[in-house]
């Protein structure tokens, strides 16, 4: 089957089980040559017929046996989109945006994991996965050195993801879609994307529902420290990284190959102390595309017209002992030595991080607080300034792996969001022997809040609305889910305190 469109013909891969597959679609002119670090921009008109039927190049990152995307093809013509439908209808389906994880230096859409077949098959939704820039081709702020028409690059990674929606907005229909139902959804880095789209006033009217599966702390703000001034601070970045590669201007930059951008981008990050480079890259408040006050700015009703689903794992950073099998006690040194957290500073609170520790010796108190610190409390806090706009429904996933030491950690719930259980992603995650019945049921609690903007489906427990009064939190598991008001509420009371959010 074919679709046509203004930017040419694009030829699905062969029907399977009733899905047509299109992939590599570029949503956005690929930014190569003098277009390297400029914003995305629409795709050029054709009357050319391609097949669409190989995923597109995934974004220029480091190998990494945990992001099966870096093993993929890698350029810098990365700005593609995959589309899985049953094909065309008049009314069009629920239309659900898949935003991929990796700290902002990592993954892709090409990985396994989120190949979107089995969620079209067994749903009537059409699912978009999508790539952006990543690392220092994604926020490298080049406004310095480059004048106006890069005026933004440092949130390049950002603008793609706008671009992208733009693209579905404009040309889903033709494929099956409703133009006017679309739902972001994303985890991890993608879920904190979300969450900062939420919060742009660039990205409004661009999605109609949100899901958010672990985003992080999304340049949220913790108590006593000075607003954030990113900009002198990415330019300063981009300083080091000029020198570390050897070149005094932009003219330099351009003709470096891409091996040399992510080599000096590595080395910069190294000195810093960050090894994996995910606190040195990634979006920066520049009150242009990303304001300072994000939560804030969702609280006053930046995209009030957003429904959103969030929600957090009950023993988020078990996953990385899939880098570290000593993780927790690492933590636990790096928590009394420099009042950090995976490299994210809280000094200015720590007696309120050291009410909620309570001198705990246990390595996993600290693996909890971590846990919270990133990823939960900025959930809640989220969750509570949109709840004033629109419905906000909440969850916590409390599923263990079967994969001894992990519990319910980041990213369990992707295997069963996607039905790609037997993936070698899935396995390192969750086990052999997952249970497939969860699978079917949390997909059928994602599709029904696509559809209808209410994750309750049918045989269900009701899901109700998450308010400040109730804090009502649906526990997902494999057996009854039931809602349960404020789960521990009394460290939600301690922790919440640590952020810096404009509540007026």
């Amino acid at each position: 089957m074919s679709v046509s469109i203004a930017q040419g013909t694009y030829r699905a891969r062969p029907a399977h089980e009733a899905v047509l597959a299109f992939l590599g679609v570029p949503y956005a002119r690929q930014p190569v040559g003098e277009w390297r670090w400029r914003e995305a921009e629409p795709p050029a008109t054709s009357t050319l017929t391609v097949d669409a039927d190989a995923f597109g190049p995934t974004a220029h990152q480091p190998r990494d046996e945990n992001e099966r995307a870096s093993f993929q093809p890698q350029g810098e013509d990365c700005l593609s989109l995959n589309i899985w439908t049953r094909g065309p209808r008049p009314d069009g389906r629920p239309v659900m945006v898949f935003i991929h994880g990796g700290a902002n230096v990592s993954g892709g859409s090409a990985d396994p994991l989120y190949d979107g077949h089995n969620v079209v098959r067994d749903n009537d939704v059409v699912l978009v996965t999508i790539n952006y820039r990543l690392g220092p081709f994604g926020f490298l702020d080049l406004s310095e050195v480059g004048g106006p028409a890069y005026a933004r690059s440092r949130n390049l990674g950002l603008l793609d993801q706008l671009a992208a929606l733009r693209w579905v907005r404009a040309n889903i229909a033709a494929f099956g879609g409703d133009a006017g139902n679309i739902t972001v959804f994303g985890e991890s880095a993608g879920g904190s994307a979300i969450m900062r789209l939420l919060g742009m006033p660039l990205a409004r009217g661009l999605f109609d529902k949100a899901i958010i599966e672990s985003g992080g702390p999304a340049n949220i703000r913790v108590k006593g420290y000075p607003k954030a001034d990113d900009v002198p601070a990415g330019r300063a970045l981009t300083r080091e990284m000029m020198q570390e590669a050897g070149v005094t201007d932009l003219a330099g930059l351009m003709a470096l190959p891409a091996e040399s951008v992510m080599a000096a981008a590595a080395a910069v990050a190294r000195r810093r102390g960050d090894t994996m480079g995910i606190s040195t890259w990634g979006a920066r408040v520049d009150e242009v595309v990303l304001p300072d006050d994000l939560f804030g700015n969702i609280r006053r009703g930046a995209n009030p017209g957003v429904k959103v689903l969030i929600g957090t794992n009950e023993d988020e950073m078990l996953y990385f002992r899939l880098y570290d099998r000593d993780f927790e006690r690492g933590l636990m040194r790096e928590y009394h030595a420099t009042a950090t957290s995976m490299g994210r500073p809280f000094g200015k609170v720590k007696a309120l991080a050291d009410r909620y520790i309570g001198g705990s010796s246990d390595p996993m108190r600290y693996v909890d607080f971590a846990g919270e610190f990133w990823l939960r409390q900025p959930s809640i806090l989220l969750a509570e300034g949109q709840s004033h706009h629109n419905d906000v429904f909440m969850y916590l996933w409390t599923w263990d792996s079967q994969v001894p030491g992990l519990g319910a950690a980041h990213a369990i719930e992707l295997p069963f969001v996607f039905g790609n259980l037997r993936d070698q992603s899935a396995v390192a995650l969750t086990g052999a022997n997952p249970p497939a019945e969860l699978s079917r049921r949390i997909q059928a609690a994602w599709t029904a809040f696509a559809l209808t903007g209410t994750p309750t489906a049918g045989g269900e427990t009701p899901w109700p609305r998450y308010t400040p009064a109730s804090r009502a939190t649906m526990i997902l598991t494999d057996g009854p889910w039931r809602v349960v008001d404020d789960p521990r509420g009394d460290d939600r009371q301690i922790l919440r305190e640590m952020f810096d959010v404009d509540t007026r």
